[in-house]
């Protein structure tokens, strides 16, 4: 899903898959970060701040080129 350049991308596929998921009856969602430039660095630990502050759980498994894990609910 990540890729240089894609965060707004992976944003709203996770914003819908949330939706998605709370109506399933699901209490996490998988994550899929863009981490390879400044910029998908930036944009993503705000992001990750932001989903926090939302009241999500963040667990972060992997961070490569790109941050992989989970937001809990």
């Amino acid at each position: 899903m990540a890729g240089v350049g894609t965060f707004e991308k992976c944003q709203k596929q996770i914003e819908s898959g949330i939706k998605r998921r709370l109506k399933e009856g699901h209490n996490y969602i998988a994550l899929d970060l863009p981490y390879f430039t400044k910029s998908d660095q930036s944009e993503t630990d705000t992001y990750l701040k932001q989903l926090e502050e939302r009241g999500f759980k963040i667990e972060i498994s992997h961070t490569d080129s790109s941050k992989y894990g989970k937001a809990y609910w």
